[in-house]
């Protein structure tokens, strides 16, 4: 049983598999497709990676070509499908890298929150199109923010060029020399309280001001810019992982690549292996 609605450069399926249940294995050859867990546990095949996906934060994303299946255990899973043309998704890259050619290719597994909101958006669509189907201007720009939100949110090799590495601009005087610290540092070893002396402000009101103006927490957003750099020497240079572990700030190369996973869905091996091309 399934549900469908088909727009001009997306589609949107919710189906329901039986316990034991599976689709064929089978890829896509012009579109980019993302599998998200609505209910019940899903078992999904990226490749020769197979994932046991119970979250309703979880999401497979598939580039075209890529071969995939999914799978239902104990009572039965209903999984909701969304794809977006290749061209169409395509274009929007050119169009905010201002580039005449692009080659995306997303990392397969991602856990987040954004999640829930890909499953809102799809929610949106399908209960527009019962009621004020969605049309004209109205369609195209459902469709683009679509495509800019999932670009925006899960990795892949358009992600070095769609967010510049410099500090984002600030208007707060303090936070941004913290943030400017935080950006000269990266290798560093760097606690609240260095921040703290280096912006003259509480930790409550630290934290209040990245959460605020930022979205984020100072030890994340350090994180985040850390994971940032990393995925930069990966792609760009030849030195170990070992060495970018450890020049990137990570403690461990154990902790590099397990935060690195959790970020990204891949190993940084991996990941270097799918970069090996770049977006012209």
């Amino acid at each position: 049983m399934s549900l469908q609605l088909r727009l001009k450069n997306c589609k949107f399926t919710i189906f329901t598999l039986r316990e034991r249940q599976a689709d064929e294995y089978h890829g896509h050859e012009d579109v980019y497709q993302i599998s998200i867990p609505l209910a019940g546990k899903s078992i999904m095949q990226h490749e020769q990676t197979t994932l046991h996906m119970a979250s309703s934060e979880s999401r497979m994303l598939l580039s075209p070509g890529q071969r995939h299946k999914h799978s239902a255990a104990e009572g039965g899973a209903r999984i909701l499908l969304i794809t977006i043309r290749q061209d169409f998704l395509e274009k929007v890259v050119a169009d905010r890298l201002n580039v005449s050619e692009t080659e995306v290719c997303f990392f397969p597994w991602s856990e987040d929150s954004y999640t829930k909101i890909l499953v809102q958006q799809a929610e949106q669509a399908l209960s527009r199109s019962l009621h004020h189907p969605l049309s004209g201007i109205e369609l195209d720009e459902f469709e683009w923010n679509l495509a800019s939100f999932l670009l925006s949110v899960h990795k892949g090799t358009h992600s070095n060029c769609w967010f510049p590495s410099s500090p984002p601009p600030v208007a707060h005087p303090s936070l941004r020399k913290g943030i400017e610290y935080l950006h000269s540092n990266l290798s560093s070893s760097i606690t609240l309280d260095d921040l703290c002396k280096i912006t003259n402000l509480s930790k409550f009101h630290l934290i209040r001001l990245f959460q605020k103006h930022i979205g984020t927490t100072p030890g994340q957003y350090l994180q985040d810019q850390r994971l940032h750099l990393a995925s930069q020497l990966l792609r760009h240079s030849e030195k170990s992982v070992t060495s970018i572990a450890f020049e990137t700030g990570f403690n461990s190369l154990s902790s590099f690549e397990r935060i690195f996973r959790k970020k990204f869905g891949v190993s940084p091996i991996k990941y270097r292996k799918m970069v090996s091309f770049k977006i012209r």
